[in-house]
């Protein structure tokens, strides 16, 4: 594709921020991925083997979405190169500001309740949100000394996920063809919580599933596919069931901690 390669190393500047949330975004990238543990916070370079230029064009786009700053390449590649590098960057550079890319479960479940009706962009960034539901219920479950309560997080995680297959579904009957996420859209949220959780922080948990509810019947009520509406009724009623087994989780460790 690019038969004047240059024989020197061409250089990925990184500039970024919050270089925990890169390095994670990096994993199972080819190119990037060998070099992750190379990029420091300010200014960091990844040097990338000539023969993988191609493959580092490829993933420009990829990688100035993860980055709060754009990506660039620096030495001396070919005019046709370094233009096509350019393109794909300032592209990426106004999706960065656009979709903000570093948005994390929490942020994105608040956009979700801000939605009144379930349309295309917002169904797949539910998908998400819900794809995205074990790895909240995992972390909290790691978190909690009760294997017993643990559990009972975990099996909310893992409906959670059922959650996005039917909005999947939602998505396919909309548009009339099979729905095929993209990589984007299966890529999970961060979760970020704090090292140590006890019972204390669940009840937020609780609400948030309870008004996942709500979400859900609100949006059902826009709709007039029947079987769109009972998808999204079907995820609705399992977010109650959810808050319920929250709820038995936090008596649980309630007992737990008198019976110490």
């Amino acid at each position: 594709m690019f038969p004047n390669r240059p024989r020197r190393p061409v250089v990925v500047r990184i500039r970024v921020t919050r270089v925990r949330r890169l390095r994670q975004r990096l994993v199972g990238r080819s190119v990037a991925a060998q070099a992750a543990d190379a990029v420091v916070p300010a200014a960091g370079q990844v040097p990338v083997p000539v023969p993988a230029l191609a493959l580092v064009l490829d993933q420009v786009r990829d990688l100035a979405q993860a980055v709060d700053h754009p990506v660039v390449l620096v030495g001396q590649p070919p005019a046709p190169v370094r233009d096509r590098a350019v393109l794909l960057v300032d592209r990426a550079d106004a999706r960065v500001r656009r979709e903000d890319p570093l948005m994390n479960f929490f942020e994105a479940s608040m956009k979700i309740n801000e939605a009144e009706i379930l349309d295309i962009e917002t169904a797949e960034l539910l998908v998400r949100l819900e794809n995205s539901g074990d790895v909240l219920y995992n972390e909290l479950a790691a978190r909690l000394n009760n294997e017993e309560a643990a559990e009972l997080l975990r099996k909310n995680g893992r409906e959670e996920v059922g959650h996005a297959r039917r909005v999947m579904k939602v998505i396919s009957l909309k548009t009339g063809t099979e729905y095929v996420p993209s990589a984007e859209v299966l890529e999970k949220f961060e979760v970020d919580l704090p090292d140590s959780v006890d019972a204390s922080a669940l009840p937020m948990i609780v609400e948030g599933e309870l008004q996942g509810d709500l979400g859900y019947q609100k949006w059902a009520s826009h709709e007039t596919d029947p079987e769109i509406i009972e998808l999204l009724l079907r995820n609705g009623r399992e977010e109650t069931k959810h808050a319920e087994r929250i709820k038995q989780a936090i008596e649980i460790l309630a007992s737990a901690e008198v019976a110490q």
